[in-house]
C-alpha cells in the first residue's frame, strides 16, 4: 500500500455578529471530490439540500442524503459530506448561537439545547417525506435569509424558534452528546477518512491499523469501542448508502450499482441491501420513485 497522507480533524471557527450571531450562507456546490480531513465547528449547523445526492458521516455514523433533506449537526462534532461519484450536491449552511439568538424570546430553556442532537439514536439527515414541517421551516427561513424586508431578523428569529420547536421533539429523551469513548473515536479517525476514500476496495484490516499505528487486534477493539460494530460492518454501511444515492440518481442498472460501490457479487449486494435497507435494491428504488420516498 502507499504511504496515505494524514488526516487531520479540521477546526473550523465560526465568528458570528456580535448583535444578531447568524450566518447563512448562499447557495453553493459540494462536488465529489475527495475527503482530505474531518469539519468541525463551534456553532450549531444546519444544512438545507436544495439539489444532489450523497452520504454525510458524522462522527463515524453513515447516512444517505438527497434534495430536500436536513442535515442537522451540534457543536464539535466531526462530520463530512461527499456527493454521489460524478455529480455535485447544491446546499445552504446555516450556523448559529442559539442561546444569544433566542433566549430572550422563550419561556422554556430546554427549546434551546443543540447538545442532545448527537449519538447512535438521533439521526442528523432528516427527509421531507419523514418530516414536512420541519423541511419546510427550514425552506421558509432559507428564502427569509435571503431577503431584505423590515423586521427581517425578528421574523428569523420566529422561524428559528419554530424549527427548534420541532427538532426537541425529534431528540431521544434524555440523549445527550457522545462521550463514552472519545480516545478511542480520535485514535481510528484516520482509518475512517480512509474508508471513505476507498470504499470501492477490499477491506485490509493491517493497512487501516497501521494509518492508526496500532497492531491489527488493538485497531479492531478501538473500533468496536468507538463505534459499536467492526469494520467491515462499518464499510458495508458506507457501501450501502452509496448504493442508496446510485439508485435514487436512476441512471445505472443495479448490477453497475452493485460492481461501483465495492460489493464482489451481485449477490452480496443484494443482500447486504436487505439486511440493511429491509428491501432488495430493485423493490426499494421502485418504492422510492412510486412514493417518493426518501430516507
Amino acid at each position: 500500500m502507499q504511504k496515505q497522507p494524514k488526516y487531520p480533524k479540521w477546526f473550523s471557527p465560526t465568528s458570528l455578529p456580535e448583535e444578531f450571531p447568524l450566518y447563512v450562507s448562499k447557495p453553493n456546490i459540494h462536488c465529489d471530490a475527495e475527503i482530505t480531513a474531518l469539519h468541525l465547528h463551534d456553532a450549531f449547523e444546519l444544512g438545507l439540500c436544495l439539489e444532489g445526492s450523497g452520504i454525510l458521516v458524522v462522527e463515524g455514523r453513515v447516512m444517505s442524503f438527497h434534495t430536500g433533506d436536513v442535515f442537522v449537526v451540534s457543536p464539535r462534532e466531526s462530520h463530512l459530506a461527499q456527493s454521489t461519484p460524478g455529480t455535485n450536491s447544491r446546499w445552504i449552511w446555516i450556523y448559529a448561537d442559539i442561546e444569544k439568538l433566542l433566549c430572550q424570546f422563550c419561556e422554556e430553556h430546554s427549546l434551546l439545547r443543540t447538545s442532545h442532537f448527537a449519538g447512535e439514536n438521533f439521526r442528523n439527515v432528516i427527509s421531507p417525506s419523514a418530516q414536512p414541517k420541519l423541511c419546510q421551516l427550514l425552506r421558509d427561513f432559507c428564502e427569509e435569509a435571503q431577503r431584505e424586508t423590515p423586521f427581517k431578523h425578528d421574523s428569523l428569529r420566529a422561524l428559528l424558534l419554530l424549527i427548534m420547536a420541532e427538532l426537541q421533539r425529534l431528540a431521544p429523551e434524555g440523549a445527550e452528546r457522545p462521550g463514552g469513548e472519545p480516545d478511542s473515536m480520535a485514535r481510528i479517525q484516520k482509518a475512517l477518512v480512509y474508508l471513505i476514500q476507498h470504499y470501492r476496495e477490499k477491506l485490509r484490516l493491517d493497512d487501516l491499523a497501521r494509518l492508526c499505528a496500532v497492531s491489527r487486534t488493538h485497531f479492531r477493539r478501538l473500533f468496536r469501542q468507538a463505534l459499536g460494530h467492526s469494520p467491515q460492518d462499518h464499510l458495508n454501511q458506507i457501501r450501502i448508502m452509496m448504493s442508496v444515492a446510485e439508485l435514487r440518481q436512476n441512471r445505472k442498472s443495479i448490477s453497475e450499482i452493485a460492481l461501483s460501490c465495492g460489493f464482489p457479487s451481485l449477490s452480496s449486494f443484494n443482500r447486504q441491501f436487505k439486511a440493511q435497507m429491509g428491501k432488495a435494491p430493485r423493490e426499494w428504488r421502485r418504492s422510492s420513485v412510486d412514493k417518493g420516498l426518501f430516507l
